[in-house]
């Protein structure tokens, strides 16, 4: 009975966490800004945060796919301002959840060698993780048009291994 229940491996690693901050801006603004002030010469930024009207909802959830969470009808128009507009990163998106495992037998030969055999699956669940949506008002804002990728993959955690997909890895090893 021990050699049928004995000798597995099981292990899993979980990513979770709130919506990620983001700012919104108007990027139409960044034109009417002026050197009016005398001094140095005046580089205007290429984006302006945008003034959100009360009462807009700041929390942007997986509905955003479908429907924007907010659009430039929640904002003071352009050019009606008369402050800074939100504070930098007043938005979050969505949320981010992710699983990890993996699954591995051990067979005993002799005293020093062995023998494994598993499976490693990333994005077990194979769950859809969205980005922030878009936060340009003078665009098309609000609505959540890319996914993200695992932290990590199999191809490691580098430019070009994302994967967003289920991965599973069957793998064998003699070890001595």
């Amino acid at each position: 009975m021990g050699y049928l229940l004995g000798n597995w491996t099981l292990s899993s690693k979980l990513y979770a966490r709130s919506g990620s901050p983001f700012s919104v801006i108007d990027g139409s603004l960044s034109g009417l800004v002026t050197s009016a002030i005398g001094v140095a010469p005046f580089v205007p930024p290429a984006n302006i945060l945008a003034s959100p009207l009360p009462g807009i909802n700041t929390h942007c959830g997986t509905s955003a796919v479908n429907t924007p969470c907010f659009t430039a009808a929640n904002f003071v128009p352009s050019g009606d301002e008369n402050g800074f507009g939100a504070a930098r990163n007043t938005f979050y998106g969505p949320g981010y959840f992710d699983i990890d495992t993996a699954l591995y037998r051990n067979f005993p030969i002799g005293e020093r060698m062995k023998f494994s055999i598993g499976a490693q699956a990333f994005n077990l669940l194979n769950h859809p993780n969205f980005a922030n949506p878009a936060g340009n008002i003078a665009g098309s804002p609000g609505t959540i048009t890319s996914t993200v990728s695992a932290p990590t993959s199999p191809y490691g955690s580098f430019q070009g291994s994302a994967v967003s997909g289920r991965v599973l890895v069957l793998s064998g090893r003699f070890s001595f």
